[in-house]
């Protein structure tokens, strides 16, 4: 059931067992996950079904430090014009609205204490987090697409020259066509939900704790114009996002002054993402060619791609981070070379499919003069231009750092909240363990007569990085208060009815997309409610 909160009058009181907070990827898929239970669930939403520019400035933030994109960048320029420079949307379905459907794993070492990388590890093996890849990989449908792949380059990558290749391994990420979009493909789900509530405009504002402040009592939302609401549930999840969930626990200072599950002050610290960015190319050797399309494949409507990270052992030798590039090819007339674009040209024109080669065709506007040629090309039977080089596409997994953070600044937005400072930093782990890593991967090749790596000096500053939009690590997820914010269950420490889903919560993020690794432990924790606190409970009501 969906409904605008407000319809309701104003100091209405609402009540659920579960209480989510945030209407994007982790929420969703974690209202979901109770539909049809024995469970009331409350999910609320600041935004609603639309895309609404004044709901979206609440997401307004300052940066001091290497800026991030939030305004300012040509960010997905394909979409709607509303959507453009957005790196987060404040709507149901959250980014997911926007993002570009990309799906990967992250690697066994990245939840691994490494001696060399201060405050990594993770209070969870890897067995444990896999198990929840592959619940998400079947209700997502993406686990026999992942094992496809991963059989595919199996026996077209490794059996071929890059077997050579010495100390570095193959990685695979793959992007849907039409990315998943939440808000479509589950929201007529959750309107039918007789156990789950949808709340749009509800924007949560404060969490107020009990008296002896070891519980959340109530939540406090406001709507833009200017109504009030009381949430009280037996069980609040914050799934608002990697900036929102430590935003929401800072801001809650009525009773605790530093805010909540701030004791070591922490929230809010050790800030991460994924810097990227284009640096460099490569040569193909003329005597040993690469394989042909060695760099992505499709299937339906999945495209995967291949990159090259250091193996673990190189890794733990040369005491580096767990980076990755990609390898775009680039044609002899500077035309980049989208593959899966080429196959459904080729595809529509040898079936005459005219539709679908139109609908190809219009998608490539994008790139005019791609299209054109291609599609040129392609219609008068010439083959394609060779390939003159490789474009380098550096994806880099950065330390967790206590310096790299954000805070909540003096201005207020619209519903009175404080807004958000982020001073995101680099340490000199990420500049020395990019330069080991850029010297190997060169010489590797050199080596294995594959081609020469060109990458200009100077690169060691990183400035030709940006932001993937990956926030993460604001309320890490530790063994103890002392190293993080939340348990390994999610619960916010010293708070007993207090949980946080979403990228915020990841101690590390390697360099894989976080959804996937979001959905998991999403998916882990609802399933740590309805074994253990829920069944604990309900016992002990039956009790009484």
């Amino acid at each position: 059931m969906f409904n605008d909160i407000n319809e309701f009058k104003n100091g209405e009181i609402f009540e659920s067992d579960i209480c989510v907070v945030g209407g994007g990827a982790a929420g969703i898929d974690i209202a979901r996950f109770f539909n049809g239970k024995n469970k009331s669930v409350l999910l609320i939403e600041s935004g609603n079904l639309s895309f609404d520019p004044e709901t979206q400035k609440l997401y307004e933030i300052k940066c001091i430090g290497k800026g991030i994109r939030n305004g300012g960048y040509d960010f997905n320029s394909h979409l709607k014009s509303e959507f453009k420079n957005e790196s987060r949307i404040r709507q149901f379905g959250g980014t997911t609205n926007i993002w570009s459907g990309k799906w990967k794993i992250l690697d066994p070492i990245d939840l691994k204490q490494r001696d060399w990388i201060p405050n990594s590890g993770w209070p969870i093996s890897y067995n444990d987090l896999l198990h929840y890849y592959k619940e998400i990989g079947r209700e997502y449908e993406l686990l026999d697409i992942y094992s496809y792949c991963n059989e595919k380059w199996k026996t077209e990558i490794t059996n071929s020259l890059f077997s050579k290749l010495k100390d570095i391994k193959y990685t695979i990420h793959y992007e849907e066509k039409l990315p998943l979009n939440f808000k479509f493909k589950f929201g007529r789900e959750l309107e039918e939900c007789k156990n789950v509530h949808v709340l749009l405009n509800a924007n949560a504002f404060s969490l107020i704790l009990n008296d002896s402040h070891t519980a959340i009592k109530k939540l406090t939302v406001k709507t833009l114009n200017g109504k009030e609401y009381s949430i009280i549930s037996r069980n609040f999840i914050l799934a608002c996002g990697g900036l929102e969930n430590a935003r929401l626990l800072l801001a809650s200072n009525k009773q605790i002054a530093s805010g909540i599950g701030n004791s070591k002050g922490l929230v809010g610290r050790f800030y991460m993402d994924h810097p990227k960015g284009k640096l460099g190319i490569v040569i193909p050797s003329t005597t040993t060619p690469f394989p042909k399309d060695f760099y992505q494949g499709v299937r339906e409507d999945k495209i995967y791609k291949i990159g090259f990270s250091l193996t673990e052992t190189k890794q733990v030798e040369l005491q580096t981070l767990n980076h990755n590039l990609y390898l775009k090819p680039v044609l002899n007339r500077n035309i980049n070379l989208d593959t899966h674009v080429i196959k459904r040209i080729s595809n529509a024109l040898a079936t005459r499919t005219y539709r679908k080669l139109i609908k190809t065709v219009m998608e490539l506007l994008v790139d005019t003069r791609n299209a054109f040629e291609t599609f040129i090309s392609r219609l008068l039977r010439k083959p394609l231009p060779e390939i003159s080089h490789y474009e380098i596409i550096h994806y880099l997994e950065q330390s967790p750092n206590y310096e790299s953070r954000l805070f909540l600044n003096e201005e207020l937005d619209s519903i009175g909240m404080r807004k958000i400072t982020i001073d995101w930093k680099f340490s000199e782990l990420e500049r020395e363990s990019f330069k080991y890593f850029v010297q190997h991967i060169k010489q590797v090749f050199l080596d294995s007569n594959l081609g020469e790596i060109i990458i200009d000096n100077g690169f060691d500053n990183l400035n030709f990085l940006v932001d993937a939009s990956h926030h993460m690590g604001t309320t890490r997820m530790a063994a103890s208060s002392d190293d993080g914010v939340v348990d390994s269950n999610c619960k916010v420490f010293g708070i007993e009815n207090l949980y946080i889903a979403g990228s915020s919560i990841f101690p590390t993020g390697g360099n894989a997309n976080p959804t996937y690794t979001i959905l998991a432990l999403s998916r882990r924790l609802c399933h740590h409610l309805e074994k253990s606190v829920f069944t604990t409970t309900d016992l002990e009501e039956s009790s009484l």
